[in-house]
């Protein structure tokens, strides 16, 4: 072979392997293929399927063989949700050739191992604008985990991301992807970001709004930033006033004259210049003094523009008992306002002698009308004709028994008396440890064990049974806890019952009292405050002597009765509605509370406005077993409107006003309420509870209110 042909062969030799690596190179770029071709995936679970493309590739299309199992659409986001298995394809053009690759996806049930899930600290995350918040996030793959994760925000101009740290820029709502790709899919979790704008405001630090003349104060404010408050360092604020009434030096703040100042504070914080201003007045002290026959016998200091405390110790007169304080002939109480030095004085009733009247009576205050309450081991129970309730006890075999007698609330009725017999003896009786003793026996001979409780001025109540006596738990005094009798019955001995009587309510004709003591009370002395004499307490509540037997001495006058002369007649105004509610409220059965209840020119005026509805209507809390009777006026503004105590017993008018009087009487310890409307000539009447009628809860009144129709109440008088 000649050197020529030799040359040649390796020339064709150098061409043809350059052709070979040209095509195996362009065989490569042209491919396409996923870097997997299987995944597993739980129930429920996206991902992204990123494969890699051949160069001027076109006319993708996502297909899957078995959509019940997963789905799969135009960007390559595979959904799981069936468990089973599919095969995801993907086709392009390259050219004119077609090419395509195939991924197999199993699903599976939550928890199955190989399954990517991605790990986030922080689904929901809540920042103010300008902060930062830092959420950490990985792929959890089988028992390997991916951190290299790629954070995106999906709206700027709310917030950025960066390194799972994510940045409030403006107030409203974002979402933020972490991304992590593996094995050529791209798992995807989202948090979910509110950004809220950054507030700051400034607030004075003040205990009141108002300063005093010559008085010096201190100031200082606050920095109240996304909720949290900073005290100020007063080194960076400026005070200023608008008035010559005050003068500010530093953080002091000092009144000069009575007016008004308006007080500013500024200060630079991180977000520029602040200040913060408020209205204040400038008040200075006025002296009371409390005259007593032109002889001042107390004075007190009031800021003008306030009402009085009127704690001032009400004073005695021989021979006199205290009206009220006056000033210039008018009544100076509580709610008169002060605006100068002022001298008030002593108004009084003259007391004269009268002896008719009973010191003391007596009145059934609760019957048992049914077992309510009633809590023993006996063998069986009978309501008696009297409203006594007895107890049989008559177990073979049994020699204990217990009787619990109903709820009442012996704090608040100052003597209380009940009974019980039993038709057989020698039993045992026991309240706690202590043994009762036999105090009398009834008309058919029976045992009688007689109680009487007294209320104590500590809120308690203690139990007298003849020479025994028992402090009563502070939950049996008022009511919370029932008593608990114990009986034993003496071995060969017969069986025996029990008979409890009702209760029975002792009170105190304050007329033949104040009357009947009127020489007794013309020896008080101005420092008296409880003196004893001829065996008697005499205590004095709102500056009214009331002369009680040593047992009885916490016996208060009734809440209300303001004069001697007041009580003297008989007659009088039991709640004033001048300036006090008394604790009157409105509201319906969903809670929703009446507009208004107002006091005004002496009546009570209650407020629907724009609300209308059945309403209940809480009036103010009264004893009533106190007084032969108590009654009240009403009166609504327009038609439409109804009043009762009972839903489906409402007196209504669509033609006009109710207009009428609602009267409680009480007759054997059970305090009736009757409605009478004057317009319609009809009444709708109710009993009261226990506990309504002893004044330890409000009477209820329903009220069914047309848009606009006020309802006035009006005129609460009672009667001895």
């Amino acid at each position: 072979m000649t050197k020529r042909k030799i040359i040649v062969l390796i020339a064709c030799f150098v061409v043809l392997v350059v052709c070979l690596v040209g095509c195996n190179k362009g065989e490569k770029e042209t491919q396409l293929k996923f870097e997997t071709n299987k995944i597993t995936l739980n129930l429920g679970q996206t991902v992204q399927l990123v494969p890699t493309f051949p160069k001027d590739y076109s006319d993708v299309k996502w297909t899957s063989r078995n959509e019940a199992v997963a789905t799969v659409d135009d960007k390559g986001n595979v959904t799981a949700v069936a468990i089973g298995s599919a095969v995801i394809k993907l086709t392009v053009t390259v050219g004119e050739q077609t090419q395509s690759a195939l991924c197999r996806v199993t699903v599976a049930e939550k928890g199955a191992e190989a399954v990517g899930q991605m790990i986030v600290s922080d689904r929901n995350v809540a920042i103010f604008a300008g902060e930062s918040y830092t959420v950490n996030a990985y792929l959890q793959f089988g028992g390997e985990r991916v951190t290299d994760v790629t954070w995106t925000s999906r709206d700027t101009k709310i917030c950025t991301a960066a390194n799972g740290v994510i940045t409030g820029v403006a107030q409203g709502n974002a979402t933020v992807n972490a991304d992590c790709t593996y094995g050529g899919v791209k798992y995807t979790a989202e948090v979910a970001v509110v950004v809220s704008p950054k507030q700051q405001t400034l607030s004075f630090d003040l205990k009141n709004d108002y300063i005093v003349k010559d008085e010096t104060t201190e100031l200082n404010v606050y920095l109240v930033k996304d909720g949290k408050a900073t005290m100020v360092d007063n080194s960076n604020v400026t005070y200023t006033v608008d008035s010559d009434v005050a003068t500010v030096s530093g953080n002091m703040l000092t009144g000069v004259a009575p007016g008004k100042v308006t007080l500013t504070a500024t200060t630079t914080t991180g977000l520029g210049q602040m200040s913060a201003s408020v209205q204040l007045d400038v008040l200075r002290y006025c002296t009371v003094e409390y005259t007593v026959e032109g002889n001042v016998v107390a004075t007190e200091q009031v800021l003008n523009s306030k009402c009085t405390n009127t704690d001032v110790k009400k004073p005695l007169l021989d021979g006199y008992v205290f009206k009220e304080w006056t000033l210039n002939g008018k009544a100076f109480s509580a709610d008169s306002v002060v605006d100068d030095d002022i001298v008030v004085e002593a108004s009084w009733y003259k007391v004269t002698t009268n002896n008719s009247g009973e010191y003391v009576t007596a009145t059934i205050l609760h019957k048992y009308l049914d077992n309510i309450g009633f809590v023993h081991d006996g063998s069986g129970e009978q309501v008696m004709d009297d409203g006594s309730f007895k107890v049989n006890m008559q177990k073979d075999g049994v020699y204990n028994y217990s009787v619990t007698i109903p709820l009442f609330n012996f704090a608040c009725q100052g003597v209380t008396q009940f009974s019980l017999a039993l038709n057989y003896s020698p039993w045992t009786v026991t309240l706690g440890d202590t043994q009762l003793v036999v105090t009398s026996t009834n008309a058919d001979g029976h045992s009688v064990y007689d109680f009487v409780v007294y209320a104590t001025s500590d809120g308690g109540a203690k139990l007298t049974n003849g020479n025994v006596t028992v402090q009563l738990t502070q939950a049996q005094a008022n009511g919370t806890e029932g008593i608990t009798f114990g009986f034993v019955r003496p071995s060969g001995s017969t069986y025996a019952q029990c008979v409890v009587s009702p209760m029975a309510l002792r009170t105190y004709d304050y007329k033949a009292l104040l009357s009947d003591k009127a020489d007794l009370l013309a020896k008080m002395t101005v420092d008296s405050d409880k003196n004893e004499y001829f065996g008697y307490y005499v205590s004095y509540y709102d500056s009214l002597a009331v002369a009680t037997p040593y047992e009885q001495r916490h016996m208060a006058v009734p809440e209300g009765v303001a004069h001697a002369k007041q009580l003297l007649s008989g007659k009088f105004t039991l709640v004033d509605f001048t300036g006090d509610k008394h604790g009157v409220t409105a509201s319906k059965a969903d809670g929703t509370t009446i507009y208004s209840v107002a006091c005004k020119s002496g009546e009570l005026e209650i407020d629907p406005s724009g609300t209308n509805g059945l309403y209940t209507v809480y009036l103010p809390k009264v004893n009533y077993l106190l007084f032969k009777s108590v009654s009240f006026t009403y009166k609504t503004s327009d038609s439409y409107s109804g009043i009762g105590f009972e839903q489906g017993k409402l007196l209504a008018n669509d033609s006009g006003i109710l207009q009428g009087t609602i009267t409680i009487t009480v007759t054997d310890g059970v305090a009736t309420a009757v409605l009478h409307d004057n317009n319609l000539g009809a009444e709708v009447s109710i009993v009261l509870s226990q506990n309504v009628a002893n004044g330890t809860a409000q009477m209820q009144l329903l009220y069914d209110a047309a848009l606009y129709r006020k309802l006035t109440i009006s005129n609460f008088t009672a009667e001895m």
